[in-house]
């Protein structure tokens, strides 16, 4: 289990400063918190249509760490956050990202910088599925850009998740 101990400068309201992790640290290098054995990862490139789609299955047993790590990198206590997959070969890097969602795909190393909406709404859907034990839904899509600005779709499935309904029962539940 990864410990990471940070004091840093607290806001008006008790918040740790917006600064980034490593500024506060004192630090020249970046802070970041590997969480092993997280998931299991695929990058898959389709020709008609032209995408290229990255699904990252989360661990049940990890959830609660990945949920940490989000809020840390949320809260400027870390700058990064890794998933390494459950072989140990490739991981994923998780980041905040000033203006937009981004990915980088190398062969075994996948950079995503996730913008402040999407970061919290991961942290969001996270901490209910914690709390609940189940997800709401099985998977979180994510529309990222690579270094060329092509679209990259990124799935994020969880272990528990609620049993779909059909069309006539969410139909239904909206009052349609």
């Amino acid at each position: 289990m990864t410990t990471i101990s940070l004091r840093g400068a607290k806001s008006q309201y008790g918040r740790s400063d917006s600064k980034p992790a490593s500024a506060l640290a004192g630090r020249n290098r970046k802070m970041n918190w590997r969480l092993k054995n997280a998931c299991s990862s695929a990058v898959r490139n389709f020709d008609v249509p032209m995408a290229t789609v990255v699904k990252v299955t989360l661990m049940a047993e990890a959830l609660d760490r990945f949920c940490i790590g989000l809020s840390l990198v949320r809260e400027n206590l870390i700058d990064s956050f890794d998933l390494v997959d459950t072989r140990g070969a490739s991981s994923i890097r998780l980041r905040r990202s000033v203006e937009a969602t981004v990915i980088e795909i190398r062969h075994d190393k996948i950079n995503l910088g996730l913008d402040t909406t999407e970061l919290e709404r991961w942290l969001y859907f996270t901490l209910r599925a914690v709390r609940d034990g189940t997800a709401e839904v099985d998977h979180l899509d994510v529309e990222a850009k690579d270094q060329a600005h092509q679209r990259v779709d990124v799935i994020v499935a969880y272990p528990n998740s609620a049993p779909a309904v059909s069309s006539d029962e969410a139909r239904r539940r909206l009052g349609l």
